[in-house]
């Protein structure tokens, strides 16, 4: 029988020595600050992505960013592969989408607006029907290559329509100006655990999202 679902963990870098060692070592942090212009990156979370064979659903249009409890521009998303990824099933992107508006954030399945309230956001425009204004980008990856997107960025997901598994780990990292941010619901990931909680504008200057880069000047 073939295999079908999709699985995701987040936030496991602190229990996990080799996936921390990654986030710390790698050259990924030192990529968001040229990408983001950034003096500090910091770890938001780390973010596993499994889609097992034959999970032919599509991971819907989105941003990452209404889902999380921080504002702020100078963000990046790195999604790394660790099996081979063809076209069908990678990532899409709307290019030119990081600029904004936020759009509503939805659950994936039936749709929900769990978060901001209806109304309050502007919805995801037909993205299809206006390739000019919209158009996608997509790459077939290896393992080893890895992309690196804006978390406003709409974006969506292929599904799995051969004999193996699409593995993935993301990290979500920030830069000099982002900041907390509340919510009044629970986010995606939550963050309930940081004790105290950050007041909305408070740097983010806690041992739960670690500094991963610094320029050298600010050492």
């Amino acid at each position: 029988m073939t295999a079908r679902g999709f699985v995701e963990d987040f936030r496991n870098w602190s229990r996990i020595p080799a996936l921390e060692r990654f986030i710390r070592e790698s050259p990924a942090a030192a990529i968001a600050a040229q990408l983001t212009g950034s003096d500090t990156i910091r770890l938001y979370h780390d973010h596993v992505l499994v889609k097992e064979p034959g999970t032919r659903q599509l991971t819907p249009w989105h941003q990452d960013q209404p889902y999380y409890d921080v504002d702020g521009h100078q963000n990046t998303s790195m999604w790394l592969p660790v099996d081979p990824v063809p076209r069908s099933a990678t990532l899409e992107f709307a290019a030119g989408s990081q600029r904004g508006p936020w759009y509503m954030p939805r659950t994936f399945l039936d749709g929900e607006a769990k978060w901001f309230p209806e109304g309050s956001l502007e919805e995801l425009p037909d993205l299809e029907a206006d390739p000019a204004r919209w158009p996608i980008l997509a790459w077939e990856l290896e393992p080893g290559d890895a992309v690196f997107f804006h978390m406003l960025t709409v974006h969506r997901a292929g599904g799995v329509e051969g004999p193996d598994r699409r593995r993935v780990l993301s990290v979500r990292m920030l830069g000099d100006d982002m900041v907390s941010a509340p919510r009044p619901w629970t986010t995606s990931p939550p963050f309930g655990d940081v004790d105290p909680p950050l007041e909305a504008g408070a740097p983010l200057d806690r041992d739960v999202f670690p500094i991963l880069w610094e320029c050298d000047e600010c050492r």
